[in-house]
Order: structure tokens, then sequence, then C-alpha cells
């Protein structure tokens, strides 16, 4: 039953209408293109991995089993003998000389190649001695002349206490 009583109208489509349609989904198609994540290598069995552990948050080592059933995903051994299924994105390739690469957390636009994981080993590889130089004893300074700032610069004012 038609309650409108003949007030509502059919939209009209027009050719101008119809390109302008066509050249928005053209450029959201382009954008996603750019933006939508990449394609990642396959994984073979008995290749070892860093899994992601989500509630954690960390990475722990681990040996493919198999590609599971599911689409882009890998069963998957972890060191304590479980088994976890995991998302490709979830697994990190591990370099050939057997180091694993640092990661301290899951970011989605991180790079996943092993070029640049390599490159991660190489630059979070600090030289002990350097490291060691570079760490400066910190001392309490408690003279008014030199009062204590933070790295900001504000001055950190020591609270003034009730002595009984």
């Amino acid at each position: 039953m038609d309650t409108s009583g003949g007030r509502l109208q059919r939209c009209q489509t027009t050719p101008a209408n119809q390109e302008q349609l066509q050249l928005r989904q053209d450029v959201q198609k382009r954008q996603h293109d750019v933006n939508s994540p990449r394609v990642l290598s396959k994984l073979l069995p008995e290749q070892k991995v860093v899994v992601f552990q989500p509630r954690k948050k960390t990475w722990t080592p681990g040996k493919v089993i198999q590609e599971s059933n599911k689409p882009r995903s890998y069963v998957v051994e972890t060191p304590n003998g479980g088994e976890v299924r995991r998302n490709r994105i979830h697994l990190k390739p591990v370099i050939e000389d057997g180091r694993q690469p640092e990661i301290d957390h899951m970011t989605s636009g991180q790079d996943c190649s092993s070029s640049s994981l390599q490159e991660k080993i190489r630059t979070s590889e600090p030289n002990l001695e350097t490291a060691n130089k570079s760490r400066k004893p910190e001392t309490d300074i408690s003279g008014d002349d030199h009062p204590v700032t933070t790295r900001s610069g504000r001055i950190i004012k020591k609270p003034t206490r009730l002595n009984l």
C-alpha cells in the first residue's frame, strides 16, 4: 500500500551523474591500491620464523609445520611443543645466519621484507664498549646553585617536609 500519496519522485540519473560516480570510484580504487597491504612471500614447511603472540605482545621463535587450509595462514610449532595457527602477517622469517630480528611490537605499516629485518638487526646491535662509555653515573646534586631539571628543561623542586 502506497502511503506517500505520490509525493516521492524517482531519482533522475543523467550521464553527468554517472560520469561523476565513475570518476569518484576510480579515485577510490587508485587510493586503495596504493595503500593496500602488499603480498607477502610464501613460507615453506620446516622454515624457522618468529611468531607474534597477541596477548603478550611479544615475538617468539617457531617453525612452520604446514600451510593451513585457511587463506594466508600457517600452522606453526612453538618452542614449548604447542601448535598455533597464525596469519602470514604475524609470522616473520628468521634470517639465515640464525639471529632473530629484533621486533618490539606489532605495527600495521611495518616492513616485512628480510632485507629490512637484517638492517634492523645491524642497527640494533650496540657496541658494548661504546654503550658503557656513553653512560654517565647519575649524581644527586643537592646544592641550591645547581637545580635538577627534567629532559624538557623544567626545574624539579624538592618537596618541603615537616621536620618533627
